[in-house]
């Protein structure tokens, strides 16, 4: 998993491929903290090593605790700005500064999902009294 997340696997994540079935069982994992947008990365190799060597990424998921109602919840839209050089900051890393902001943000409120969340250019504006 990337290195910005609250949350870290429990659990054994070292299986034996059987290559008779193309599986492998997993036994049981959790992450231990909620967090949004977790990303884990597979890595699948042969041992002794040989030309297989595998990486993928699956899908993102959030972890939202067991007592949080994600279907009755009261919706709400808001900007947040940040004075700060878009293109020294975030121009490229849009995806991770939304990964980074939730999971920043979203342990100060714990009754709270996020989702939705866009990072975009702003303009700038000064007042000069």
């Amino acid at each position: 998993m990337p290195t910005n997340y609250r949350g870290e696997i429990v659990g054994d994540t070292n299986v034996t491929f059987d290559l008779m079935t193309s599986r492998a069982h997993m036994g049981p994992l959790t992450i231990d903290a909620p967090g949004y947008h977790y990303i884990i990365q597979m890595h699948v190799y042969t041992y002794p090593p040989s030309t297989y060597d595998y990486r993928f990424l699956l899908d993102p998921f959030d972890i939202v605790r067991d007592d949080h109602d994600l279907w009755n919840a009261t919706k709400a839209t808001f900007t947040i700005r940040f004075d700060v050089d878009y293109d020294t900051v975030v121009a490229g890393k849009e995806e991770l500064m939304k990964i980074n902001f939730i999971n920043t943000i979203g342990p100060m409120f714990p009754n709270v999902t996020m989702s939705n969340v866009n990072v975009t250019r702003g303009r700038y504006s000064h007042n000069t009294p």
